[in-house]
Order: structure tokens, then C-alpha cells, then sequence
């Protein structure tokens, strides 16, 4: 679960980027006892035109609580800011660098991701800036599961096809494998790729999680039906 921690003030370290409209800073939240309590990403607006946008998304990007989501503050004083808070579990950039990931566990990541996308896309949003890097991996016990950070700043020209396009090739990174037409058939996360990889196949991210958690119960009664065939 990404719960809120009690930042008191945040200290903003080197530049990592910048561009016309926004720099951006690493930073560490500190409560107030002066414990580092959260790790983040300062987004500066430069150009005060955008002020109103930049805003009105970024508020309700507040508001959105969700635990595959990472938490937005947004500060509006003598500096225009938000800051996404981004977990300590390693990116999924990181993770692929190892081995890869078990169709289980990456089935795991894009339950997660898809759960954060039925939750931007139903207020209206896109994410627009899902990537390895965007994507944090960790588990929950014997699954994984993922958050989902760094939404774009503003709107801009993507979609939510966009957004679930951006997602396969994530799930591709972590599977180490290129598509191929043996996918389409082989149902699970596989399956799931394909389709969202494909423009001829038009989804949602609510049909897609649909479709991913609508197998786990089948494949359960499939396994209790097996054992109970060798019992008898």
C-alpha cells in the first residue's frame, strides 16, 4: 500500500533534467524530527502561463489516493511545484537488468498498473509517462505488485491507448522476450501483451484487468479439479 508520509519539508538536491517549462529536482522529505521519511521527484514550473493547467491537474492528481499509485503534492506558494514521491522498491529498469520475471509476477505488475490506469482514466487523466522508470516492483508476500509514478505534468497529446500501449512494452522488458504470434493463443499476461500492443485491438484498462483476473479463479477450480482426479 503507498501510505502518506508525514513530510515536514522537503530538501531538493541536484538538477536531473530540465526543459522549457519545468525543472526538475531529486528530493527527501524530512517529518519533523528531521528523519528522512519519503524520496521524490520536484517538478518546478518555469513558465508561469501554464500555471492554471498545471494546477488543476496536478490537485486532482492529489486527491486520487490509490495503492498502486504514487502519492502527488502539489505546493502553489512563491514557487509553483508538485512533488511524486517514488517507493523504494527498484524500477523496473533495475529489475530487468537481472533475469526475468515469471509470467506469474509479471502478471502481478500489470494488475497493478491496470488497477492505477481504471482509476486515472475513470477521473479523466492519462498517465502519459509510463516507462521502465515509471513503473516500481516489489511483493507482496509470494506476488508482485507495482506503483505507478511520475504521471506527465500536463495534459498533453497522449491517450489511454497510449498509456496501455506504454504498459506491453513494460511488460515486455520484464519478460525478456520479443512478441511473437504464439502470444496470441497462450492466454494470461502473454495474451494480455498482445493486445495491448495491438491498435486493431481496441481495450480499455478496465476490460483488460478484467480479462487477467477473470483467470485466476478458472485456473484454481482447474488445479482443485486435478488433484481430485488423482485422489479418486
Amino acid at each position: 500500500m503507498c501510505s502518506e508520509p508525514k513530510v515536514n519539508r522537503w530538501l531538493v538536491g541536484g538538477e536531473l533534467c530540465s526543459d522549457r517549462d519545468f525543472a526538475t529536482h531529486s528530493a527527501l522529505g524530512i517529518d519533523d524530527t528531521g528523519r528522512i521519511v519519503a524520496q521524490g521527484i520536484v517538478e518546478a514550473l518555469r513558465d508561469a502561463s501554464l500555471t492554471e493547467a498545471f494546477l488543476a491537474r496536478n490537485r486532482l492528481l492529489e486527491l486520487l489516493r490509490h495503492d498502486h499509485l504514487g502519492l502527488v503534492e502539489v505546493g502553489d506558494g512563491d514557487l509553483i511545484y508538485r512533488v511524486c514521491l517514488t517507493p523504494s522498491d527498484p524500477t523496473v529498469r533495475e529489475v530487468s537488468r537481472t533475469r526475468p520475471m515469471s509470467e506469474d509476477l509479471v502478471q502481478g505488475v500489470a494488475v497493478s498498473v491496470l488497477r492505477a490506469l481504471v482509476a486515472l482514466h475513470g477521473a479523466g487523466m492519462i498517465h502519459d509517462n509510463i516507462g521502465v522508470g515509471t513503473v516500481h516492483v516489489g511483493m507482496e508476500g509470494s506476488q508482485a505488485r507495482a506503483v505507478l509514478v511520475r504521471p506527465a505534468p500536463l495534459d498533453s497529446n497522449g491517450d489511454a491507448a497510449g498509456d496501455l500501449a506504454a504498459l506491453g512494452w513494460v511488460l515486455v522488458r520484464l519478460l525478456h522476450e520479443r512478441p511473437n504470434a504464439g502470444w496470441r493463443q497462450s492466454g494470461g499476461v502473454k495474451q494480455l501483451v498482445v493486445r495491448l500492443l495491438d491498435p486493431s485491438m481496441p481495450t480499455s484498462a478496465r476490460s483488460a484487468l478484467n480479462a487477467l483476473e477473470y483467470r485466476r479463479p478458472t485456473q484454481k477450480r482447474g488445479l482443485r479439479s486435478l488433484l481430485g482426479g488423482l485422489v479418486g
